[in-house]
């Protein structure tokens, strides 16, 4: 019994030893693991660090760009608001300019028409300008019945090179004036002072008398609408309009005695 006995706490002792050895061998066993894990988290901690300073940088370059990119934009709205200025203001101006040396050239026009300075007329209508003398006694009755003449400005519709222009064109009623005339040259014909008139003197009274049917306030005055394009070309204006309007209107019923005439031949 006792040899059963010590035999059992040998086996005991055995086991103990064993036991003791296997804990020394799994603690030595943990004890990389614990190293390890130790090392793992001092990399973590450094890698932390680090994006935290590469985080700063890009926040400096962000901050680079966005100041860089505030910049540009704020230079193309101050070039924006100049075009606008200059746009805004400088436009209306040469628009101005544009309307004012139109009109003033229709404004030579009509002094040329009435001075009958066939030249000038021509320079406007792009006319071929004719080497035959005009008459002269025509070209003072052409001068007489133009005298009156007037045109006042409705409206304009300008751009840069065109300016379209609505006028009231007046002058006196040629029909009136030829048929008054008439009348006075038949009866003066007939008198004693037209035998003893030379040529001469016969074509001053004409044209005398001619003058004064013109200007009698008895004459109505015709007015009239018409439409001039002035566009400029090669730096000069230039004028487009319906020439048998633009002639009625500056010889109102003129065109109806040219007809009668012509039907008489």
């Amino acid at each position: 019994m006792e040899d059963k006995k010590e035999t059992k706490k040998e086996t005991t002792k055995k086991e103990e030893v064993k036991k003791e050895e296997t804990k020394k061998v799994s603690a030595k066993k943990e004890q990389p693991k614990e190293v390890y894990t130790k090392k793992e988290e001092i990399k973590k901690e450094e890698f932390k660090k680090v994006p935290s300073k590469n985080k700063n940088v890009d926040k400096k370059t962000t901050q680079k760009v966005s100041s860089k990119s505030k910049k540009g934009i704020m230079i193309i709205a101050i070039i924006a608001l100049i075009l606008i200025v200059v746009i805004g203001v400088g436009y209306p101006l040469v628009l101005k300019n544009a309307e004012e040396s139109s009109l003033k050239e229709i404004d030579n026009m009509f002094t040329a028409i009435k001075s009958g300075d066939e030249e000038t007329i021509n320079k406007y209508f792009d006319e071929e300008e004719t080497t035959e003398d005009s008459d002269e006694q025509e070209m003072e009755m052409a001068k007489i019945m133009l005298s009156n003449l007037e045109y006042q400005i409705v409206s304009t519709d300008v751009s840069l090179n065109e300016n379209v222009v609505k006028l009231n064109v007046t002058n006196k009623n040629l029909k009136e004036v030829f048929s008054n005339y008439v009348k006075k040259s038949l009866s003066f014909a007939v008198s004693r002072a037209f035998n003893r008139m030379t040529e001469e003197e016969m074509n001053e009274k004409v044209k005398e008398m001619f003058k004064e049917q013109y200007n009698s306030d008895e004459i109505e005055k015709i007015t009239k609408e018409i439409t001039i394009t002035m566009k400029k070309e090669s730096g000069k204006w230039k004028i487009e309009t319906d020439e048998d309007e633009f002639v009625k209107a500056i010889l109102p019923e003129y065109q109806t005695i040219v007809n009668s005439l012509d039907s008489t031949k």
